[in-house]
């Protein structure tokens, strides 16, 4: 490989570590915020229902329907905005792993993880780049 390709790659590094950290960060809190919606939300406005505080506050079935409804159709929305996000990220990853594919010329390891990091983007805060001697970037402490 040419020096001034190895060059291209290890400036391509340098100036992706961190765009590609905290959009691995921001996925990580999108899935997290799916996940509460989808397994937290409809358990909470089942319990509000059947709490011993609604019915002492004097909360009717039907009062107690419509809150839950309310909370239903809030998180709905919410459930959208997190699709909507994870289906506008994903795609960067792919390109970027495509990408570090194209470019590299070492190691399967470096290939395994990125294709891992595809599947799951969250994995990809681990992924050591080969044009760094296989160290991973953190904020404030760099290449690690």
């Amino acid at each position: 490989m040419s020096k001034a390709c190895r060059q291209f790659r290890r400036r391509w590094a340098l100036r992706t570590a961190a765009p590609m950290f905290w959009v691995s960060v921001l996925f990580l809190a999108n899935t997290a915020m799916a996940i509460v919606l989808w397994v937290d939300v409809p358990r909470v406005s089942e319990a509000y229902l059947r709490s011993f505080v609604a019915r002492s506050v004097g909360v009717t079935v039907e009062g107690g329907q419509a809150v839950s409804m309310e909370i239903d159709r809030i998180a709905h929305r919410m459930e959208n905005f997190t699709l909507a996000m994870a289906l506008s990220l994903w795609p960067v990853f792919i390109i970027e792993f495509l990408f570090n594919s194209f470019l590299s010329d070492r190691g399967r390891r470096f290939t395994l993880m990125g294709l891992l990091a595809c599947f799951c983007p969250p994995l990809r805060l681990g992924v050591p780049n080969p044009e760094m001697r296989d160290r991973i970037w953190l904020p404030k402490l760099g290449w690690t």
